[in-house]
C-alpha cells in the first residue's frame, strides 16, 4: 500500500510539472512542414485566461508572417501582455506581462532555432496609458527583459519616430550598465559576444527587413492574439494574411486549453487513488 502510494504521488509530482505547477511554463508546439506555430505559455494564473480563450498575460506565441516571409521575416513573435476587451483584474496589461512576454518570445525564438529578433516600443501605443507609467520608463523595462533573457540572439530595437528611437537608445544604454557584468560573465562561459555587441537600436518600420535584418519580429499582442490596431494591424497589414494568422493562433490557443482541462483531469483522479 505504502509503496502503492509512492508511485501515486510521483506522477502526481509530474502531472503538476506537466501543467507547468512547480517549473517553467510550457511549451506547446503545433508546428509542421507547411506552418511555424507554437506558444510559450505563462502559467501564472492561466485558467482565468484559457476558459475565455485567452492565453495568459507575458505568454508569446510564434506564427508565420505571411508575406513579410518574402522580405525575409521567417515568423511573428506575438507577445501578450494585456487584454484587448477586458480591462478588470489580471486582464489588465502590466509591466510584468511586457516583460514576461518579451522573456517567453525570447526563449521561444531560441528554442525554435532562430538567432535574430527585432523588437519595437511593446506597450508604447494604445496600452501606455493603462499601464500609468512614462514612456521612458516603458523603454528602460523593455530593454532590460530584452538584454536580461537575449542569451545569444542578436537583439534590434526598433523605433518608428525620432522620439521612440531616442528614448529606446537611451534605455538600451541604461540597461546595459546595469546588465553588463552579469551578461560578459555568462557570455564568457557560453563563447558568445557580450550584449552590447549583440543589441542594437535601428530607426524605421518593423515591417521592413532593410531596417532590422532580423528573422523573427515581435507583435505588441493582446492576450486574445488577435491582430487590433496601432503597430498591430500595420504589421497585420503587411503580412497580407492576417485572418490565417489569427485563426493559427486561435486554433493554438484551442489545443492548450484542452490540453490543461485533460491534465488537470488526470491530476483529480490521482489526487483520489493517492486518498
Amino acid at each position: 500500500m505504502e509503496m502503492k502510494r509512492l508511485v501515486t504521488f510521483i506522477l502526481f509530482i509530474f502531472s503538476l510539472q506537466a501543467m507547468g505547477f512547480g517549473g517553467s511554463a510550457g511549451v506547446y508546439d503545433l508546428s509542421s512542414e507547411d506552418r511555424v506555430l507554437a506558444a510559450k505559455i505563462e502559467h501564472n494564473q492561466s485558467d482565468q485566461f484559457l476558459d475565455v480563450q485567452m492565453v495568459p498575460s507575458g505568454s508569446a506565441v510564434l506564427t508565420e508572417s505571411g508575406d513579410l516571409k518574402n522580405q525575409g521575416i521567417q515568423g511573428i513573435l506575438h507577445a501578450a501582455s494585456g487584454s484587448m476587451t477586458r480591462n478588470d483584474g489580471v486582464f489588465k496589461p502590466s509591466i510584468e506581462g511586457i516583460t514576461n512576454s518579451i522573456k517567453n518570445s525570447l526563449i521561444l525564438a531560441r528554442e525554435k532555432g532562430y538567432s535574430s529578433v527585432a523588437i519595437p516600443f511593446i506597450g508604447g501605443g494604445i496600452f501606455l496609458g493603462r499601464l500609468g507609467i512614462t514612456k521612458e520608463e516603458l523603454a528602460y523595462h523593455i530593454a532590460k527583459a530584452s538584454l536580461h533573457h537575449s542569451r545569444n540572439l542578436k537583439i534590434v530595437f526598433v523605433g518608428y519616430t525620432e522620439e521612440d528611437f531616442s528614448i529606446l537608445e537611451e534605455a538600451r544604454e541604461r540597461a546595459l550598465k546595469e546588465v553588463s557584468f552579469k551578461k560578459k560573465a555568462l557570455d564568457f562561459i557560453l563563447m558568445s559576444a557580450s550584449a552590447k555587441k549583440r543589441s542594437s537600436v535601428a530607426h524605421g518600420s518593423l515591417v521592413d527587413y532593410q531596417v532590422h535584418n532580423c528573422e523573427l519580429v515581435i507583435n505588441p499582442a493582446n492576450t486574445e492574439v488577435a491582430f487590433g490596431g496601432g503597430l498591430s494591424g500595420v504589421i497585420a497589414r503587411a503580412s497580407g494574411q492576417s485572418y490565417q494568422i489569427d485563426r493559427d493562433a486561435q486554433e493554438l490557443i484551442q489545443e492548450i486549453a484542452n490540453e490543461r482541462s485533460l491534465s488537470k483531469k488526470s491530476v483529480e483522479k490521482l489526487k483520489d487513488l493517492s486518498l
